[in-house]
């Protein structure tokens, strides 16, 4: 009963797609959300690659955004896929192309304009000619700390969520917490993309395909 009214009240979850396979260790403490990250209504599935910065300390999922079509140092825009999270570009973010090892950008920049998403759900950036450099098509943008050259990712992966985080919509002043797993074997066609480049940095992580 509640406020003189009668009834019955039931939310929709959704279900729950188990990604691991057996044991395997979990970083110990787990970690807290950027507060970028704390968004009502956000998902972030058991999987999700994650930095954590220490036991208990700040823990940053990494989105990244698959390029449509080569880049060469004249051009001056680029077309990229929805984010890896489901989530849209934004110019308040420096950019980078995803190192093929280790976790430093060559070179990492703001995009002046974003636009779209089009009628494949892509989305357009602009941005000064040989910002990023050259890349190929299938190759990722992901954030990085702040622009210029030898910039660090935002989220040098070391561990993947062991289960989901959620945002319940109409949460206000939210802290949300998670635990992070460096090992084991997950289902990597069940959980966000993680580009070969980031499961590298995972080496005790099997990374199971479905056939």
């Amino acid at each position: 009963m509640s406020f003189n009214t009668y009834g019955k009240k039931s939310t929709a979850y959704g279900g729950n797609t188990p990604v691991w396979l057996g044991k395997g260790d979990t970083i110990p403490a787990g970690g807290t959300l950027i507060d970028q990250y704390v968004v009502e209504g956000a998902l972030y599935p058991a999987g999700t690659p994650v930095h954590l910065s220490g036991m208990g300390g700040d823990l940053i999922p990494l989105e990244v955004f698959e390029l449509q079509s080569d880049l060469s140092t004249a051009d001056t825009s680029i077309v990229i896929s929805v984010g890896n999270l489901g989530s849209a570009p934004d110019v308040s973010i420096a950019y980078g192309i995803l190192p093929a090892s280790g976790t430093i950008i060559t070179t990492a920049s703001d995009v002046s304009s974003v636009t779209g998403p089009d009628v494949s759900g892509n989305y357009n950036l602009a941005f000064s000619a040989g910002a990023f450099g050259a890349a190929s098509d299938g190759d990722y943008l992901v954030f990085a700390v702040s622009t210029g050259s030898n910039q660090s990712m935002l989220a040098p992966v070391n561990g993947l969520l062991w289960n989901d985080i959620y945002i319940e919509t109409g949460m206000t002043s939210a802290t949300a917490t998670g635990a992070v797993r460096d090992s084991g074997q997950v289902l990597v066609d069940r959980i966000p993309t993680v580009p070969a480049s980031i499961q590298a940095l995972l080496p005790k992580i099997t990374f199971i395909k479905e056939e």
